[in-house]
């Protein structure tokens, strides 16, 4: 909560039930929907980060009923099916206000939750004088424009 604030939070819900709202008016869907409250993005980013923590191969057997492999944390917070709708509209801005116009900000659909989360990170950490920063490629073969080619990494392009 110090860095997923309520207002975070709150801009989440809105946007992901805006974004299904927009989706479904152009192509509707069987899937019943239930909107996104705080409380469901809440669990939702719960449990994105535990599931980092406990590594599956596939996401449904975070949700598996099989004796082996069964945890029945991911169970009790969220249904499968709910966790699947928020992950397929998770959204953070609003498409409507682009209007077809490129900008030159290569975040600008993520821009309000970084902007949002800098504050954050600014009130809840203060540097000291001794600061060392390390720089890391992450390895990728996708088509975005900020992606980065050094030949005399271990991981060229990323």
């Amino acid at each position: 909560m110090l860095f997923f604030t309520t207002a975070v939070c709150n801009l989440l819900v809105l946007q992901t039930n805006l974004y299904y709202s927009q989706s479904i008016a152009s192509k509707p869907s069987t899937m019943e929907w239930v909107n996104v409250s705080v409380e469901d993005m809440m669990a939702f980013i719960g449990l994105v980060i535990a599931m980092g923590v406990v590594r599956l191969p596939e996401m449904d057997d975070y949700w598996s009923t099989d004796p082996i492999m069964q945890h029945r944390w991911f169970t009790s917070v969220m249904s499968r099916t709910q966790f699947k709708q928020i992950l397929w509209y998770l959204h953070c801005a609003d498409n409507s206000h682009s209007n077809g116009n490129i900008s030159t900000d290569k975040l600008r659909k993520l821009r309000d939750i970084v902007d949002m989360l800098n504050v954050s990170f600014c009130q809840m950490y203060t540097h000291s004088q001794c600061l060392s920063v390390d720089e890391s490629m992450v390895g990728t073969k996708c088509r975005i424009s900020f992606l980065q080619y050094m030949p005399k990494k271990p991981k060229k392009l990323g």
